[in-house]
């Protein structure tokens, strides 16, 4: 497991936004570090080393000009946002020496740059925008895709394609089917049951979970209800 400590906010910006914690083994023993920044970037350090560099970090308190998050900025301005499936993550991160992480430290994850027109679009991440992209590739691919994705919204396809009063009447219709169907389903009492997930208890904490019953995998579509 991981537990992780989320630093309270506080004046110095040296702490904004930083965490810190641990992977644990089974026998409760501490397996790797954990540090980063939540907006930014997450580290793994093995856990001598990590231990070393906590000891390092208050010892050197206050005396570094440059913030980390302002280091981390300057690592991720270089990427490459025009090639971002592509790109690989590198053997050595150069964000370890910025900020003085040990030399075999692992980048778990890293944030990437605002696209520079991102205020047009809400300050929207590149995935975020593209949630809802249908190209011609993902045409061919409809038929792999269930009936209910929600790319194939009516309401909010006439809304992308900038037609507002299209957007707006679909957007009633579905509102009004949906009433309809809930209508339905309490007149008759059928219960809705999920189709791709199941109510399980976790194994190691007894929580209820909902659990992927991989059906979604095989593809068909037979049961999916008539949303749209």
């Amino acid at each position: 497991k991981a537990i992780i400590h989320f630093k309270p906010y506080s004046s110095s910006t040296k702490e904004l936004h930083k965490l810190e914690g641990y992977i644990i083994g089974a026998d409760d023993r501490k397996l790797r570090g954990l540090y980063g920044y939540w907006t930014d970037a997450l580290f793994s350090i093995d856990i001598e080393q990590f231990e070393a560099f906590l000891k390092q970090q208050q010892k050197n308190g206050t005396s570094a000009v440059i913030t980390p998050q302002e280091q981390l900025a300057k690592s991720t301005a270089a990427i490459d946002i025009n090639n971002v499936e592509e790109e690989e993550v590198p053997v050595v991160d150069p964000t370890h020496e910025l900020l003085n992480l040990p030399a075999d430290s692992i980048t778990l994850w890293r944030t990437t740059p605002r696209l520079d027109y991102a205020a047009q679009y809400y300050n929207f991440s590149l995935f975020t925008m593209a949630l809802n992209e249908w190209t011609e590739k993902d045409k061919r691919l409809r038929p792999r895709l269930p009936p209910t994705d929600c790319r194939f919204r009516p309401d909010i396809r006439r809304l992308e394609e900038g037609n507002i009063d299209q957007a707006a009447q679909e957007k009633n219709r579905l509102e009004e089917k949906q009433r309809a169907t809930r209508r339905a389903m309490e007149s008759s009492q059928e219960k809705w049951e999920p189709r791709w997930f199941s109510l399980v208890k976790h194994k190691v904490t007894g929580n209820e979970i909902w659990l992927s019953n991989d059906k979604y995998w095989q593809r068909n579509w037979n049961n999916c209800p008539d949303i749209y």
